[in-house]
């Protein structure tokens, strides 16, 4: 009976520790995933990952860690393309229209896997915009 017990101690310390990396990990990739919005992704359509956060995330969330596929997918929304790598507080009105045009034209499964586009794309959105993306997704 001793030795079960030493092998049942043995076993729930490798799992303690094993849970305790998990976590560390998972810590370190949210930190950098919420500073570099490249790397953010969109979600697959039938995703059968049971680890994707698209399906257990709020909106917010979900855009930091991204999902199952990298690959990217365009909404019509290829002029868009123009924005790459420029500050988005340089975008001017018509720019900006533009924008607008696309997210609300969207259905609402669509905005999270735009923004993740558009991300993946380099494209950047001024602050304002984020947070009217968050609220018609959520």
């Amino acid at each position: 009976m001793k030795p079960a017990l030493i092998l049942i101690a043995l076993m729930a310390a490798v799992g303690l520790v094993l849970y305790l990396l998990d976590r560390r990990h998972s810590t370190n990739h949210e930190d950098a995933t919420a500073t570099d919005t490249d790397t953010t992704t969109e979600p697959a359509t039938g995703c059968t990952d049971a680890s994707c956060v698209l399906h257990t995330s709020c909106p917010s969330e979900q855009l930091l860690r991204g999902a199952c596929e990298e690959k990217i997918v365009y909404f019509n929304d290829e002029e868009l393309d123009a924005l790459k790598g420029r500050d988005p507080d340089s975008y001017t009105d018509d720019e900006l229209e533009q924008l607008r045009d696309v997210l609300y034209t969207l259905r609402h499964e669509e905005i999270m896997p735009w923004f993740q586009s558009i991300s993946r794309r380099g494209i950047a959105l001024p602050a304002d915009f984020y947070r009217e993306l968050l609220e018609l997704a959520s």
